[in-house]
């Protein structure tokens, strides 16, 4: 693991000649002599490795799997203990490189120490008997390439059994699953469950991404965490599809490239926020809304790139505040055949110099403040956009193409069109009147 380096030690190696073992206590005591250059040095387990219920993970740094491309029979293997305070960020600690998404690494420190274990490339079918008793509440696993969440075992391992289940609420207070240069894919059916645990995805290559597919598990959603939170972070794309359901207290997804929402179900308790460097969109029967009837999150959408738009169609958001903004010069917010709900205020946000908001279905807004800002906002030929409480309506734009011949309307919910007067609910683009986002 690490060349021509001793350590001073009073151990008796049990064995004789050159078979000798080190008992777990040993390593472990081993390990924590060792200093972050040192357990920065630590390889990956080799080839693919299953883990599903045979595999035994204790948290001061020692698992042991019975399914291993490479290796027949049972592997041990040494993890490392991981405190960012003193080692630095996950990234470069554990890959080498700079951290692209720095929030991941705050993210991290705020957990203190981890126990990390590295593998080449992961398979992951079950839940490994974990004790965290001594050690760590905090387990990584660090793929070097792909880690998939299955329910089916590999068929290099016939007679492993996949529970098709990470169950997190007996040994753990967070997870992290994280990869350089490969994906991590939840496949259908799959489940991540617990209660209050913080749950982290981290695809941080360069063409790496998150993909989270449903249908979800008959019992249960995709991502089942109701008081914890949910980090994803992708080097290309986050998508969810296919009926994917996530049920937590907060979720945050971040990407280089894109975010994918399609035809699923996002519910949070306080906030879900999407930051994408290009790109977001959510369609297809998707929602975006509260876990229980009594809460209502922040929600916050923002596509950073230069053409970066914001695509919402046939899709539900609900929730306390709604903000959803193109940062691009170019960047564009289409929304079609959508409701939007919030108790508190709803902003939508093209702010580039030539942005657009540009409704291309009927979509209905409901909430005491609206504010539309972009160089143009445009409804299509034929299209309502009903704003339930037109009191609280204003827009901010310099190329008005509604409520006029050839373009679609505002109307109240009660269908009459709305009036706009400038400077009472119509203002320019660069308005100083404009609100911040």
């Amino acid at each position: 693991m690490y060349k021509r380096q001793l350590l001073e030690t009073a151990y008796l190696l049990q064995g004789r000649g050159t078979s000798v073992t080190l008992s777990s206590e040993a390593r472990l005591e081993l390990l924590n002599q060792l200093t972050p250059e040192q357990r920065r040095q630590f390889g990956y387990i080799p080839g693919t490795t299953q883990v599903d219920g045979t595999a035994q993970i204790d948290t001061r740094g020692i698992i042991s799997v019975n399914n291993n491309s490479i290796s027949q029979g049972i592997i041990t293997a040494l993890g490392i203990p991981f405190t960012p305070s003193e080692d630095g960020s996950y990234s470069e600690f554990v890959y080498g490189v700079q951290p692209f998404f720095t929030a991941f690494d705050q993210d991290f420190t705020d957990f203190g120490t981890w126990s990390l274990f590295k593998f080449d490339e992961l398979y992951i079918v079950g839940t490994p008997l974990i004790n965290s008793t001594s050690g760590p509440r905090h387990l990584v696993f660090a793929g070097k390439f792909d880690v998939t969440l299955s329910t089916t075992t590999l068929p290099d391992f016939p007679s492993a059994t996949a529970t098709g289940v990470l169950d997190l609420d007996s040994a753990l207070d967070a997870i992290a699953i994280t990869t350089l240069d490969g994906d991590i894919t939840i496949e259908p059916g799959f489940q991540i469950k617990g209660s209050d645990q913080s749950v982290f995805l981290s695809a941080s290559g360069g063409t790496a991404n998150v993909i989270i597919e449903g249908p979800a598990a008959v019992e249960g959603s995709t991502i089942a965490v109701p008081y914890g939170k949910l980090y994803v972070y992708a080097g290309t794309d986050v998508s969810l599809s296919t009926q994917a359901s996530v049920k937590v207290e907060e979720v945050r997804l971040a990407a280089v490239h894109d975010i994918n929402i399609n035809q699923s179900d996002v519910k949070a308790r306080s906030l879900i926020e999407m930051i994408a460097q290009n790109g977001i969109s959510i369609q297809n029967s998707s929602s975006l809304r509260a876990l229980a009837s009594t809460e209502s999150p922040a929600i916050l959408l923002e596509a950073q790139g230069a053409q970066g738009d914001i695509l919402i169609s046939q899709s539900q958001l609900a929730g306390d505040s709604i903000r959803a903004r193109t940062l691009g010069v170019d960047g564009r917010l289409m929304l079609g055949n959508t409701s939007i709900d919030a108790d508190q205020l709803v902003k939508l946000y093209a702010q580039g110099s030539n942005g657009q908001i540009q409704f291309t279905g009927n979509v209905s807004i409901d909430s005491p403040e609206t504010i539309l800002a972009a160089k143009k906002v445009t409804i299509d030929n034929g299209v309502n956009v009903t704003i339930q409480q037109p009191a609280g309506l204003d827009v901010f734009t310099d190329v008005p193409q509604f409520n006029t011949g050839g373009f679609g309307n505002f109307v109240d919910g009660g269908s009459a069109h709305i009036t706009f007067t400038p400077g009472d609910n119509l203002h320019a683009f660069d308005s100083p009147l404009k609100p911040s986002f």
